[in-house]
């Protein structure tokens, strides 16, 4: 057994939910391993503590007022990032288009007269990058609503 296993039965032992088991091999590794044996000792010397200073229930409210200290923080829907991540899917098959299929990029240049090939990369690298953007969003939160 391993010693993060050992710290897992642990606290499986002093909640008194540990399998005979476990318990067996918690208390064999503890007995080879000095660093586990010390954590042992120190987790029955605590618990003893609390137990004789009455410590071991937490005081009535606790859980409340913590709970009251932590900020609510708002749920947006997933739907606008869905929605994101569409648009750029679709810009980004417009830009997919334009720079693999050199027939729709001539069209897209004569139809305007104004698009020379410069404007066409700074425009499709933009594009891509929204695109990306937006995907890395979409996967980002994706089945899950983002906090903010």
């Amino acid at each position: 057994m391993n010693c993060k296993k050992s710290e897992i039965y642990m606290m499986q032992h002093f909640d008194k939910t540990i399998k005979p088991a476990n318990a067996s091999k918690l208390m064999k590794h503890v007995l080879i391993c000095e660093k586990c044996r010390e954590l042992y000792l120190t987790f029955d010397e605590s618990m003893d503590f609390a137990a004789e200073n009455n410590l071991t229930e937490a005081p009535s409210g606790f859980t409340d007022s913590v709970m009251a200290m932590i900020p609510q923080k708002k749920d947006y829907s997933p739907a606008v990032f869905r929605a994101v991540w569409a648009f750029c899917a679709i810009v980004f098959g417009i830009v997919l288009a334009l720079l693999f299929n050199p027939e729709n990029y001539y069209i897209v240049q004569n139809i305007t007269g104004i698009i020379d090939s410069a404007s066409v990369f700074i425009t499709s690298a933009t594009l891509l990058f929204a695109a990306v953007t937006g995907t890395l969003l979409f996967v980002l939160h994706s089945g899950e609503k983002a906090k903010v």
